[in-house]
């Protein structure tokens, strides 16, 4: 497992971060997808995270809104579990 972090993300007024811990990048932007939009997993009628991201992503992909699937498409960072790292991302308003 490791974490993958994408930062400069789903832009609004300011921009955001988003991160993971899975087995590789592609798990990780699932799970990020599912849980950006609360359980869509429940609303899509889906039953897996993989289900909820291929709903996910053709609703986006539908309705014109494609940050998440842009925005995850960028390369993540990405940290092995075995090293000890932290950071933090100011807010601004």
């Amino acid at each position: 497992m490791k974490l993958y972090v994408w930062r400069g993300v789903f832009r609004d007024y300011t921009s955001g971060m988003a991160f993971a811990i899975a087995e590789d990048a592609e798990q990780a932007r699932k799970l990020i997808s599912a849980g950006w939009l609360g359980e869509v997993s429940d609303r899509l009628g889906t039953s897996t995270v993989e289900g909820a991201w291929s709903a996910n992503s053709d609703a986006l992909q539908a309705s014109g809104d494609v940050r998440i699937c842009d925005d995850l498409a960028q390369p993540p960072e990405v940290y092995e579990l075995t090293q000890v790292i932290g950071f933090g991302v100011c807010g601004a308003g």
